[in-house]
């Protein structure tokens, strides 16, 4: 399965960046109502790196998956009319390794959209530490408990706005685990520099 990321930018040289989690806690279950709490917690592929929002392409338009994820790992509803995709997407790999990055422009800056995503983490954080001290809850419960928690506890509330040039100080070239973010934010670079 493709994999889609959602990049928002300024359009002035910023990116929003979030931090992957060492563990998750609860996730949404993908074919049916409802989720599953892991007391101990799942170990999460790139767990402490920082990274763009995004997952497996379960939908046909990368668009649409690009948002579908940033919904399910910040809880943020993201207006594609307002947060217009621009340049729309970057798609490379093929087989396992096939990836696309949606870029969507923030008309007004990166704060608001990074003021949504941290709060909506601060509350997963708080779930995740209910459910390492023995929550007993369902996964509904939980989220009912934790308001505006994400349906997915894969991001820490470590997200920043990054220069385009401080990008290796976060993605790195070739990395198995960063690479692919590395690859569509040079891409976005790349567009940028073309279109001034």
């Amino acid at each position: 399965m493709a994999q889609v990321y959602a990049c928002f930018h300024d359009g002035k040289g910023n990116i929003l960046v979030t931090k992957k989690n060492l563990k998750g806690y609860f996730f949404h279950n993908k074919n049916k109502p409802g989720g599953t709490i892991i007391p101990n917690g799942q170990p999460l592929n790139g767990g402490g790196d920082y990274c763009l929002s995004g997952g497996g392409l379960e939908v046909l338009n990368p668009i649409d998956g690009a948002l579908k994820e940033f919904l399910e790992e910040t809880n943020v509803a993201v207006n594609p009319a307002i947060y217009k995709p621009s340049p729309e997407y970057y798609h490379a790999g093929e087989g396992s390794n096939e990836f696309y990055g949606v870029y969507f422009l923030a008309p007004n800056g990166l704060d608001e959209i990074t003021k949504a995503v941290t709060g909506n983490l601060l509350k997963g954080a708080e779930a995740a530490n209910a459910v390492k001290g023995g929550y007993k809850g369902s996964y509904d419960q939980l989220r009912e408990d934790y308001k505006y928690c994400p349906s997915d506890n894969e991001l820490n509330s470590g997200c920043a706005i990054v220069n385009f040039g401080d990008i290796p100080k976060y993605f790195v070239k070739g990395s198995r685990t960063t690479g692919w973010y590395y690859d569509i934010v040079m891409n976005l670079i790349k567009v940028s520099a073309q279109t001034r």
